[in-house]
Parts: structure tokens; sequence; C-alpha cells
């Protein structure tokens, strides 16, 4: 039985209301009150990059695997299924005791100021300890959370904290590079020692309500703003040619940033008339927020002006990337 009450009688709080009453008013409001949680792809669901990755070097941060999660030092990061969620794993791969850590990068400066709530399920048989901080046009501010240890020995039951970001509105400017980091990590962690975590949630307010399940798709159109990988096994882009070279441009949903953009090129074909045909090169040019140009450059036997077709094979794909 619920025990949410009429959300027409939640304009003031009640004295004496429970937490559990609390919760399912403010899990009623999320409801029909739009998207709440300020983390994507806190589910774990989008894996762009792949399931399964090992950072190649100490001391390195990426993104290697899961959508909008970075990691840190020599760890590696892999998709677990259990009690049908989908989990991020992150563990010490080096050779010696290490940093485990995780990133997730918030856009915008619109939380500065606000008290907010952290909560998510962890799994680990070390602790996570908790730093967060503000980035205020291209600047790192002091810890607004510094290192609290917010998951013991992590069982897979559901953690939060509750904490108020410092005021920076007045110096917030037109520049993009402000945003809110969020750490999870243990600074030495024995090999093999690892942390596990799901639906991570971040909202506005002072109580953790339940965690908001997004459909695939409009998750995967979130974190497309940030990374994408385009033309993997496309069998038909159509190309004009203008001597022995050809071009295209490929149209995309807008992305945060003029992307990063680069050629994996594990099969790329050119065929005019039925048939391939060789080429030295292909460059990526004019790039923007929402479209680049592809442009292929000596193609034999060709002359003057013709329709072309460019071809990915199922491990040749072309990387938009505009992470934080």
């Amino acid at each position: 039985m619920s025990n949410a009450r009429n959300i027409a009688a939640l304009s003031s709080v009640e004295v004496g209301a429970t937490a559990d009453q609390t919760k399912a008013d403010l899990n009623a409001i999320g409801v029909s009150g739009g998207r709440k949680n300020l983390i994507i792809n806190g589910g774990m669901d989008v894996w762009q990059r792949g399931t399964d990755a090992s950072r190649a070097s100490l001391g390195v941060t990426a993104y290697q695997s899961v959508d909008r999660w970075k990691g840190y030092y020599k760890n590696r990061e892999q998709q677990v299924v259990e009690g049908g969620l989908k989990w991020l794993k992150q563990s010490n791969n080096h050779s010696t005791a290490t940093t485990i850590a995780l990133y997730h990068h918030i856009e915008g400066s619109a939380l500065t100021g606000k008290t907010v709530t952290l909560s998510f399920k962890c799994k680990s048989d070390v602790d996570t300890n908790l730093e967060v901080y503000q980035r205020v046009a291209g600047v790192n501010k002091a810890l607004d959370v510094s290192g609290h240890t917010i998951c013991t020995s992590g069982d897979g039951s559901r953690v939060s904290l509750t904490f108020t970001l410092a005021d920076y509105s007045n110096s917030v400017t037109s520049s993009t590079d402000n945003n809110i980091r969020i750490k999870l990590f243990n600074a030495s962690v024995a090999v093999g020692a690892y942390q596990q975590i799901t639906q991570v949630q971040l909202e506005l307010g002072s109580v953790a309500t339940d965690f908001e399940h997004r459909s695939y798709g409009e998750e995967l159109a979130l974190c497309q703003r940030y990374f994408r990988q385009i033309a993997q096994n496309e069998k038909a882009i159509a190309m004009w040619s203008y001597g022995n070279s050809g071009a295209c441009r490929l149209n995309f949903s807008e992305m945060r940033s003029t992307p990063a953009a680069v050629l994996v090129d594990n099969g790329v074909f050119v065929y005019y008339n039925a048939a391939i045909r060789t080429h030295t090169s292909i460059n990526i040019r004019d790039i923007t927020s929402r479209s680049i140009r592809v442009n292929v450059l000596g193609v034999a036997t060709l002359t003057g002006s013709n329709s072309l077709g460019l071809y990915f094979n199922s491990t040749s794909y072309i990387t938009l990337d505009a992470e934080l």
C-alpha cells in the first residue's frame, strides 16, 4: 500500500511527517514533475565503447567503457549483470596496490549553492570514498565533499549522502567549462580489489528517492551529446567525386561542443560501378558540433564527377568525442 498522500495538499511540509511519507511524496512528485536524476547513465545501460576495458598506463584518466564514467589509473572496467541490473565493476588490474577511482562530470552550474542528495547501490571488498567539487569558468574550486566514506565493503544495498554545494553563482561566466565533478575512489587497494556501482542518482533536496528509470533510447540520446560512434557497418554512404577524390557530409544531433573526430579504419572501402576502387587515404575535415566532412583521396582510375559509395565494415567507424 502506498504511503504517498494527496499531492495537491503538499504545498507546505506537514509537521510530524514520517521519513517514509516524505519519500513517498517526493517519489510521486518525481513521477509527475519531470526528470529528477541529474546523473546521465546512472543505471549503466549505455556502453558505446565496449563492456570490458583495461587502463593502458598509470596516471591517466579516460573514458574507456561505460558512457559518462571516467576511470583512473591502471584499472579494469567491466559490465556485470546481477539481480537483473547492469553494474559498473572497477578493479585494480595493476601488479601492485594502487588507486581505483571513477568520475562523473555534470555539465553546467545550475546546482551551485544547492542542497542535493547522492544515492547508489554499491558492492565492493574495499571502502568507497566520495569527493565532490565544482569547476567554474575553467577553475577547480575547493572540495564540497572531502574523503567521505560512503560505502564500506558494500553488499549491494543502497547508500546515500546529502550535502550542500558552495555558492559560486557570482563567479559563473558564459564559459562552457562549468560543471560538477563526482569522484568515487579508494587511494590504495590490493591487486584485484574492486568497487561496483549501479543506479547512481543525484537529485535536488535532502531525501534519497527511488531510482529514476529512463528508457534506453532516452539514455543513449543523453550520452550521445558527449560521445558517439557513427558509420559502423554502414554499407552505402553516398559520395560525390571531383577528379580522383570524393567527399560527403555526415550529420548528427548536436553535441556539447565541436568534437574530436577519429577514424578507426579496419576496412573502409570505396565502390564505383559495383567494384572496389583503391584509395590512398581518408581524412575528416570541417568538423562542427552537428556534422563532419569525410574526404577520400587518391581513388584509382577515377576522373571527372561521379557518384561513389563509401562502405564501412563491422569493425570500422568514426568516433566523435565532446566529453567534459
